[in-house]
Parts: structure tokens; C-alpha cells; sequence
């Protein structure tokens, strides 16, 4: 406006440019690998001085070289590769690629179960990631269910279980503590948190249908052999107990009166009279589990009844008690007098 030349028209005295700073085109530019693939990226722009040539160092990979027209990328993570160079006129210019990771595929397995106590059961199971992941990541959760819970018709068994810290290796187990199911069911549900609406996924993956498995909750229980059996009353049998759904850490006879021992699995019994032997189990968590073992007796004759007995608290003849023979099955008369 303040020119001191004078124009028939002022209107096209402007003009404009978008500016487009050069850039490094890279092969590939975008892509898609397993978790510590290794892949070449290359420059395909024309490289004026190669000692310029700068690839930068970042999170979520590694490179094989940084001052070559082509690298060798170890890919850890999804990431966004750099490199710069001189151009022509000795600008720098530089060039980026998308390099993304191929999501993890879950996979869980339910290696054993164990009665914790008498109304949990504690879970052991493995998780592997897949798809060239080298380590469990962190926050994974999985959750325990009675019954299917893509049928919709399933109870949560306590509090999801999560990983607490990233471990080394595609596979790794773990145990977690449930409430012990009714109906014995246990469903297993890698990346899912649980809620109402199934499932409620944490991760992504490539593929969901494998993130489930099945098991029976392990009872733990105790058995005495034989369970009931006769003997003549001055006979003696031996007694063999055991356990299954656990390992025994310790366990008592009662009573221990007639036994040869109570600190072993094999005693043997040697009562008087009918008698029931309890054998009292507990597992290595603390479940206890119950068996008994009756052990009746028999004498000559159909009948025997002893002329006298010492109630003085030695052990000794201190009850009164009749025996009868196998054909006995039933008293149905016993009156006891004075001596008036």
C-alpha cells in the first residue's frame, strides 16, 4: 500500500507455498510381526552422503547397525522407527516405520487341584503367551468359574487371579486359592477379570477361543481297610489306612486304646469287644478328612456273660459288657440286679 509503484491491479500481488520438508521413504513403512521377529528395513530414497545416515535408537526394539542404508530391527514391541540423513543441499531430513507386534494368544492349563481347606481348593495351573512373547506380562488376570459362563449359567469361585510382576519365558505357572464348587466344576478363564458380562478382557489376542479350561476339584479323602469285619475276641486283624486328593502330613487314631501303634498307617487291633477305630487325615494345606473302621467281636457259645468286673478306672475289666456269638444279632432283654 505504501508503494511507490503504481498497478492497474493489486490483487494478484501475493502468492502462497505449502512446503513439504523432504522425507526418507523406508521399506516397510507399515507393518505387522510376531514379538521379537527380526526384519531388514531399508532405505529407498536416494542417498546422497551416506555418513549421514542415522538410525535412532528407540523403545520396544533393537538395530544391527545405525549408520547403514539397511538394518536389521529386533522388534519387542509395537514401535516407530527413525532414521535421518543429509539431503542434497545438506539439510537433514528423516524417515519414519511402523512397526507393530502381533498381540499375545493366551492359553491356560489346569496341571492339578487340591483340597486347601474343607471349603477351598487351591488351583494350580500354567499360562503360555505364544506368538514369539518371551515373558508373562504383568496384570494378567484369570478367573474360576462353576460352570461355563459363556452359557451364561456360571458363580464366580472368589476373586480373580492376577499376575503380580512380568516373568521370564512364554510359559510359567501359578496357583491361586478358590472357593471349593459344589457341583466340583471348575472353569479356568485366562484374561478375563471377571463381572456380568463375559468375558471382560484385559489384553488383546489373536485368539479367544482357546482361553479356557476345565478340571474336577480333588476331594481329599481317608479310607480304613477293612471298614467292618468280625474276629474272635481274642484274635486280632490289621488295620490299613489311606488317603487320596493330597499328600498326608499328619493324622491320629482314636481311640488308641487296643491298637499295637498310632503313629503308624498299619496298626493292628486287638479289642476286647466290638469296638470303632477313627482315622483322622490332614493334607499338606490343612484339609482334614474322617474313616472308620468297626472291628466286632465274637465268643464260643451263643452267649457269655462275665460272673464279675472292676470299675476302678486301671483299664482293667473296668466294663461290663456281654458277648455274644455270630448268631447273635440283636439283645432284646438285659436286666441287671443287686444281690437282694
Amino acid at each position: 500500500n505504501d508503494s511507490l509503484l503504481l498497478e492497474n491491479n493489486y490483487n494478484n500481488n501475493i502468492t502462497s507455498f505449502s512446503y513439504k520438508p523432504d522425507s526418507i521413504l523406508l521399506a516397510p513403512t507399515d507393518t505387522l510381526v510376531l514379538r521379537n521377529q527380526t526384519l531388514p528395513v531399508s532405505i529407498l530414497s536416494t542417498v546422497y552422503d551416506p555418513a549421514s545416515v542415522n538410525w535412532l535408537q528407540g523403545s520396544g526394539y533393537s538395530l544391527s547397525c545405525t549408520n547403514c542404508t539397511t538394518t536389521q530391527v529386533t522388534v519387542s514391541g509395537n514401535s516407530i522407527l527413525k532414521v535421518e540423513m543429509g539431503s542434497q543441499y545438506g539439510c537433514t531430513i528423516s524417515g519414519i516405520a511402523r512397526i507393530a507386534v502381533i498381540p499375545p494368544d493366551m492359553v491356560i492349563d489346569i496341571m492339578d487341584t487340591r483340597c486347601y481347606t474343607n471349603g477351598q481348593t487351591i488351583v494350580s495351573f500354567q499360562l503360555c503367551m505364544n506368538n514369539g512373547y518371551d515373558s508373562i506380562l504383568r496384570g494378567i488376570p484369570v478367573s474360576f468359574y462353576d460352570g461355563n459362563p459363556s452359557a451364561g449359567r456360571a458363580t464366580l469361585l472368589g476373586n480373580s487371579f492376577r499376575t503380580t510382576v512380568a516373568t521370564a519365558g512364554n510359559c510359567d505357572t501359578f496357583s491361586a486359592v478358590i472357593r471349593t464348587p459344589a457341583n466340583g466344576n471348575i472353569y479356568a478363564v485366562v484374561n478375563d477379570k471377571g463381572g456380568s458380562i463375559f468375558p471382560v478382557i484385559v489384553y488383546a489376542e489373536t485368539d479367544f477361543s482357546n482361553n479356557v479350561d476345565t478340571a474336577k476339584s480333588k476331594i481329599f479323602t481317608a479310607t480304613v481297610i477293612p471298614a467292618d469285619t468280625t474276629i474272635y475276641r481274642t484274635a486280632n486283624i490289621q488295620l490299613l489306612a489311606d488317603v487320596e486328593g493330597g499328600i498326608l502330613s499328619s493324622f491320629t487314631w482314636n481311640p488308641a486304646q487296643y491298637l499295637s501303634c498310632t503313629n503308624c498307617l498299619t496298626p493292628v487291633a486287638k479289642p476286647p469287644y466290638t469296638q470303632e477305630f477313627i482315622f483322622t487325615a490332614k493334607n499338606e494345606y490343612g484339609c482334614t478328612a474322617e474313616a472308620s473302621a468297626i472291628v466286632r467281636t465274637f465268643t464260643d457259645g451263643k452267649v457269655h456273660i462275665p460272673n464279675a468286673f472292676t470299675p476302678n478306672g486301671d483299664a482293667k475289666n473296668d466294663i461290663f459288657y456281654i458277648l455274644g456269638s455270630r448268631e447273635i444279632s440283636m439283645v432284646k432283654d438285659f436286666s441287671i440286679y443287686n444281690r437282694y
